[in-house]
This record gives C-alpha cells, sequence and structure tokens, in this order.
C-alpha cells in the first residue's frame, strides 16, 4: 500500500468516525428517550505497535501482573467494556508498525535461504 493510500483510508475512516459521533451527540432524543445523563466510558490504546506478545522482563508487568500483547489487550478491553454499554473504544494511532507484528525469539529457527 502506498503512503498516499494509506493517508486516505485513515482519513476516511477519521471522518465517518467524526460524522457518526457528532450525528449521535447532536441528534434529538425521541419521546422514548429519557433526558437523564448518560455515563460513557472511552477506552483508548495508544502506540501498540503490532506488539501481539506480552514485551519481556519487568517491561511486560504493571505491578505484579503480566501485562502486554493483543491477548490482554483484548481480554482487559472485554473486562471493562462488560462495565458500561456506553463504552467508546478508541486508538490513536501506531497500531501496527516501527516494529514486527511478531519477532522470533531466540529458540526458533529462521527458515534457511533456498540453494539455487
Amino acid at each position: 500500500m502506498t503512503k498516499l493510500f494509506q493517508r486516505s483510508v485513515i482519513f476516511t475512516l477519521t471522518a465517518a468516525i467524526l460524522f457518526i459521533l457528532v450525528a449521535s451527540v447532536t441528534a434529538a432524543p425521541s419521546a422514548e428517550q429519557s433526558s437523564a445523563t448518560v455515563g460513557v466510558q472511552i477506552l483508548a490504546v495508544n502506540d501498540f505497535h503490532g506488539n501481539l506478545e506480552p514485551p519481556a522482563g519487568s517491561s511486560g508487568r504493571i505491578g505484579t501482573i503480566n501485562a502486554g500483547g493483543v491477548e490482554y489487550l483484548a481480554r482487559t478491553s472485554t473486562t471493562l467494556r462488560a462495565t458500561n454499554p456506553n463504552t467508546l473504544v478508541v486508538s490513536a494511532g501506531d497500531m501496527i508498525g516501527a516494529s514486527p507484528l511478531i519477532r522470533p525469539s531466540s529458540t526458533t529457527s529462521r527458515p534457511s535461504k533456498p540453494s539455487t
């Protein structure tokens, strides 16, 4: 994908999300809706960088809890979303990039180059 195409996709998605948010906020409530305040929970993720696996060592912990990686992110966001039906999950960027999706561990053998 070219950078121009990527930027076009990101711009289009961002514009669509903003349109939906503005439309939902400015929509007039129907007679069936209450005028009571609604609590909204916003879960934001930044700089995930495609780290599917948690980091090794102390940087992969929050206190005594193993954290990081896609499994932790999915489990935690699912748990938090269950606490409020009005939850919005957003990303501010760098979800993929700046690092490979999976780094080979020291025990993983890399395929050798094909012989010619």
